[in-house]
């Protein structure tokens, strides 16, 4: 959220330079001197640098401005605008003391702005690549207001094909250009009146007081800033920024005013206006219907989330039922209830609710949740495809091609599952989940020696992690080798007493080695830890029945 109050303040920040300069007590300016010194620092520690490079070119635009117009006024304010950039660099040095300094600050950060292979840079220009192609596809019309978030997807999926490369993409509903933006979901005409009324503005209001320029200053900033980000679709900034546009245009009125011109029209309103009117208000409350109802549910929705992070799965699936009906069409809604009836295992409700979310709601962690449902449910095909869907926007790329190695894992087909793991790990060789998927390829492959490799390595790599070790346990059974076996499992009760997996486990050693006693302890052990321990219980039983059937 740094870069909205940074969006906010560059709207704010020309007002208060400008009233500085204007006819007011002396204690006002300095307050006023003092709270913009304030505001400056702020964006520093923002570090956003759209909202430095528009505030710059809006507090050029005021000194040229006022240059030009009060050239006695701006000459004995002169010194005032030396004193606050001067603590204003004094500020700037001493601030942040975990920094050098705020310059090396302003110039580490600023760099990269120029530099095409940094991380947001590359993120931003598959953002704009995107919007572009989804505005070729509607140009004229556009694809709707409001909906860039739910088409994006779908338009990155296609920009990432040809970026093969390129594993970590940032997500995104918004096109971080305000005029693509406008462009994309409004088409040539939405653009059009858009530019139109910004240019009407500054053409009608050049001339005017001080407060004008202030106005003037803040709205040319938000519209420098919206080529980098998308400050209009920030309630706060949106509204500020209309409001100034609205007030400039009064004090343009009022200005002319005293200079002896009328700038207002007098309207006859006739039957025809009026049936209009009446028309508009029946719309506005329709309107105003559909709102209140969408914010009913909004209620029912946030309580629903608070009884989730309190644990009460029941209560908060009433409340999810009670949004869900005020609001069906609300794909968001029902993805957050899927997920949610996903979580307490209700897998068949879940995956009707996402599914349900697919008709107007397109989003990496519904594609993610949908097919992990599917594998839970051991319907491989679909998994896959949802799975195959994630991994085309490149969000997560890594961890979705490990996902759908363990499709093809557990639907099978080891051999698919080791061809992808062995390419993830030339991508990214510290992913820790795709050593476990690439050790169990091997192993349902019958290639123990190669699992048991897979399973050391990783182990050296993430030494905290147990589940390595007890993996490297389990080949040396296979294998045979039942002490380099038991080594591994005391080791994990060495840093971790209470492991039950490591109890069972030493448990099947000693089966192998027929040591029953040792056996049976050990699996006694492991339901002292988990008492629902299927695996043991059943190795229990298996024990039992092999007693019986030796004392027969």
């Amino acid at each position: 959220y740094h870069n909205f109050i940074s969006e906010y303040l560059i709207l704010i920040i020309p007002m208060v330079f400008v009233l500085c300069l204007t006819e007011i007590k002396k204690y006002q300016k300095v307050m006023l001197w003092f709270a913009m010194a304030l505001c400056l620092c702020c964006i520093l520690l923002t570090k956003t640098r759209s909202a430095w490079l528009a505030l710059s070119l809006s507090v050029i635009f005021v000194l040229f401005n006022l240059q030009d117009r009060e050239k006695k006024t701006f000459a004995v304010y002169r010194k005032w605008v030396l004193i606050i950039l001067g603590f204003f660099v004094l500020i700037s040095l001493f601030i942040l003391p975990f920094e050098k300094s705020i310059p090396g600050l302003l110039i580490n950060r600023s760099a990269p702005a120029f530099n095409l292979e940094e991380g947001s840079t590359k993120s931003r220009l598959l953002i704009y690549e995107s919007a572009l192609r989804m505005i070729k596809d509607s140009p004229i019309m556009g694809k709707g207001i409001g909906v860039f978030g739910f088409h994006y997807p779908d338009y990155l999926s296609k920009v990432m094909e040809r970026k093969a490369h390129t594993v970590n993409i940032e997500e995104v509903t918004e096109a971080h250009n305000e005029y693509l933006q406008v462009w994309a979901e409004t088409g040539i005409f939405g653009l059009m009146i858009f530019l139109s009324i910004i240019v009407l503005y500054f053409k009608e209001n050049t001339n005017g007081s001080y407060l004008t320029t202030g106005f003037f200053a803040g709205v040319l900033a938000v519209l420098i800033d919206s080529i980098f980000s998308f400050p209009l679709h920030i309630v706060p900034i949106a509204i500020t920024f209309w409001i100034f546009l609205g007030l400039t245009a009064a004090f343009r009125n009022i200005c002319l005013e005293k200079n002896g011109k009328s700038n207002s029209t007098a309207y006859t309103v006739g039957m025809k206006t009026t049936a209009f009117l009446v028309l508009i208000s029946i719309g506005l409350l329709y309107l105003f219907g559909s709102t209140a109802k969408s914010y009913i549910s909004d209620i029912y929705w946030k309580r629903a989330l608070n009884f989730v992070e309190s644990g009460d799965w029941k209560k908060s699936e009433d409340y999810y039922q009670s949004a869900v009906s005020l609001e069906p069409e609300n794909g968001r809604l029902h993805f957050f209830f899927g997920s949610m009836l996903l979580n307490i295992r209700e897998l068949d409700r879940g995956i009707d609710e996402l599914n349900i979310s697919l008709k107007n709601f397109k989003d990496y962690h519904l594609y993610h949740n949908l097919g992990k449902a599917y594998l839970d449910k051991k319907e491989y095909q679909q998994a896959l495809q949802f799975y195959t869907l994630a991994l085309k926007t490149k969000l997560n790329y890594i961890e979705d091609l490990n996902n759908i190695a363990a499709v093809y894992l557990e639907n099978g087909h080891p051999e698919k599952a080791v061809k992808i793991c062995r390419s993830i790990l030339k991508m990214e060789g510290s992913y820790a989940p795709v050593y476990r998927n690439l050790g169990l390829a091997y192993m349902k492959s019958g290639l123990d020696k190669k699992a048991n490799d897979v399973f050391n390595r990783a182990q050296c790599l993430f030494p905290k992690d147990s589940t390595f070790m007890n993996s490297m346990g389990i080949t040396y059974i296979n294998m045979g080798y039942y002490d380099k076996a038991i080594k591994c499992f005391e080791k994990i009760l060495t840093l971790d007493s209470q492991n039950a997996q490591a109890y069972n486990n030493l448990g099947s050693v000693y089966f192998r080695k027929k040591d029953y006693m040792k056996a049976k302890t050990y699996w006694l052990t492991t339901l002292d830890f988990d008492p629902n321990n299927q695996v043991a219980i059943h190795n229990l039983q298996s024990l039992g029945k092999a007693s019986e059937k030796r004392a027969d």
